[in-house]
């Protein structure tokens, strides 16, 4: 499944948790300008995380495949995960800046999308299986200096069960889970 999370209620369709202490945004912030400034080219990733056989929790595969289609705000590499995480390993160890798309269970209306720092994540007590290796575990095994900015944009899901399609009100969610990614762009450009 997804992943868990404590939120708050800030917007109408984007669920926000804001990053933990001003002074660490700020300077997030501080240090992704200087990267532009100095002609430093940053890269964004975005990852679609989630296995489709599932329903809902296949909704970051469906969401990738969307933006594949979209002209976005700025260039971006898209990767279609599914449940492969550990094949992403290679964009853990150059990006600057990760989204992650997936489906993220919080207690919410079905459809509702949050925007959550990877800090504000639960992380996995243990691996089940040799696919599950998570968002934290690959981050550990990257070969790089710093931490790249994570965050994560989840739906809410409905349906966690056998089936090729998403619920009717994740599936409504897509355009808001799009506007939210075309959104971070904006913020970290």
């Amino acid at each position: 499944m997804g992943l868990g999370v404590a939120a708050t209620r800030p917007r109408d369709y984007l669920q926000e948790i804001p990053e933990p202490g001003p002074f660490k945004a700020r300077l997030r912030q501080i240090l992704s300008r200087a990267k532009v400034h100095q002609g430093m080219h940053m890269q964004t990733v975005i990852l679609g995380l989630g296995n489709e056989l599932l329903g809902d929790e296949g909704v970051g595969v469906h969401a990738i495949r969307l933006l594949i289609k979209e002209k976005l705000p700025r260039p971006v590499k898209l990767v279609e995960v599914g449940t492969a995480i550990l094949d992403a390993l290679p964009e853990f160890e150059h990006a600057d800046h990760i989204i992650v798309l997936d489906a993220v269970q919080h207690g919410g209306v079905p459809g509702t999308v949050y925007k959550i720092p990877l800090g504000h994540c639960t992380r996995p007590t243990s691996i089940a299986s040799m696919h599950g290796f998570d968002i934290f575990r690959v981050l550990a095994l990257a070969e790089r200096r710093g931490t790249p900015a994570v965050m994560v944009l989840g739906v809410e899901p409905e349906l966690l069960q056998w089936s090729l399609q998403l619920s009717s009100q994740v599936e409504a969610s897509l355009p808001h889970l799009v506007a939210a990614v075309r959104s971070e762009l904006l913020e970290v450009a």
